[in-house]
């Protein structure tokens, strides 16, 4: 299974780990590993998960089985109002004129969708969040802003907690090869861990590089 595919379909669809363990039945310890590739997830678990973000099993291993041309999909959520724009544009540091420019339309376009005289689609939602930052949430849009601080400060926790985990399976790795030196990895592979688990980290917190 893809790990990066499913983080990526789970933050496209504004759900953190703990609302997507609560719409699969999975739990939130499950759903933490498979994520980060601690835990192979079973079948059962990949049905659950698939099912609640709305995919096929084998859109978690990678592109889809058929061209997306030719597999329905179930059309998207619609929204009446975006009421936390305006604190996601502060936070982000841009004004609504550039916002409209990046995201294709006009700054009539956008008042409209923000103020709900418009139904705001979700595939537009997430325009708006791609054209805010790479790192902006489509929730940050569509929740009031104490929720989305919420949502925020949980992804924050839930990353921190995911690179500890990674930085722990590293180390019992590296005892392992201490403890038993007929199961060592060559020098390669652990450099190659290290680089995969450097890349990741950097992709998370962009910020930080």
């Amino acid at each position: 299974m893809d790990t990066e595919r499913l983080r990526r379909l789970r933050r496209e669809r504004a759900l953190s780990q703990r609302a997507l363990a609560q719409a699969s039945g999975v739990g939130l310890d499950t759903v933490n590993k498979v994520e980060t590739g601690v835990r192979d997830a079973l079948p059962a678990t990949l049905r659950k998960l698939a099912h609640a973000l709305e995919v096929e099993v084998a859109d978690l291993y990678g592109e889809p089985a058929v061209p997306l041309a030719e597999a329905p999909r179930k059309p998207g959520p619609e929204f009446f109002k975006l009421p936390g724009l305006d604190a996601a544009l502060r936070r982000h540091g841009m004004r609504r004129g550039e916002l409209a420019y990046r995201a294709g339309m006009t700054p009539g376009e956008l008042f409209d969708y923000e103020v709900g005289a418009k139904k705001t689609p979700y595939e537009i939602v997430t325009r708006l969040a791609a054209a805010l930052s790479p790192d902006c949430f489509p929730a940050e849009l569509v929740a009031p802003p104490e929720q989305a601080e919420a949502f925020l400060a949980e992804n924050q926790q839930q990353n921190a907690d995911s690179q500890d985990k990674r930085d722990e399976l590293l180390q019992d790795m590296r005892e392992e090869r201490l403890r038993n030196p007929a199961a060592r990895r060559t020098d390669e592979a652990i450099k190659e861990e290290y680089r995969k688990n450097d890349e990741q980290r950097a992709q998370e917190h962009p910020e930080a590089g």
